[in-house]
């Protein structure tokens, strides 16, 4: 009995010494920046539904005309003490015809119109976003109030020709804080 147990305990010892012999350490050194240059959007412009007013097809007739321009405003809130700039990307599907506009997501099977996409104008109401987002625009910030960004869409014919029909197209915007 007497073996036994000290044949158990030296096996216990091994496993025990095998056991630390095999553990690893790591010391892990995590930074990073407490930033003031930032802002919040507001909820009301997170997610908006901008409804174009109607136009008639012979308002827009001839590609790249444009018409049924319509403001929308981006407000950025709780804007700390140390912003000044903003970064902002537009991006979304190209129309085939004119890759500067955005597509009119809706088919003719849904009744979606024909030879027309969408301008989307940066704040100075001239310059277009591009929707490969490979247009950005720098937008001066004041810390510490809310800052109200206004942007512009309008309707732009793609073809010689527009047919009558629903439109829709999605612009997501990308805010980065400089």
């Amino acid at each position: 009995m007497k073996t036994c147990f000290v044949a158990t305990a030296l096996l216990s010892l091994m496993v025990s010494v095998h056991a630390h012999a095999v553990s690893d350490t790591a010391t892990l050194t995590i930074t990073g920046t407490v930033l003031a240059n930032t802002c919040t959007l507001d909820s009301g412009s997170v997610k908006q539904s901008i409804k174009l007013d109607d136009i008639a097809d012979r308002d827009i007739k001839g590609r790249g005309v444009t018409g049924g321009t319509k403001n929308i405003a981006i407000t950025l809130t709780n804007c700390g003490s140390a912003a000044t700039r903003v970064l902002v990307t537009a991006s979304g599907t190209p129309d085939d015809d004119n890759s500067a506009a955005f597509a009119n997501t809706l088919s003719k099977a849904s009744n979606g119109a024909t030879g027309v996409a969408l301008y989307f104008f940066q704040t100075d109401g001239t310059t277009k976003f591009d929707p490969a987002g490979a247009v950005t625009q720098i937008s001066t910030l004041k810390p510490l109030v809310d800052n109200i960004l206004t942007y512009s869409a309008s309707y732009v014919s793609t073809k010689d020709v527009v047919t009558a029909g629903a439109f829709s197209t999605v612009v997501n915007m990308t805010f980065d804080y400089q």
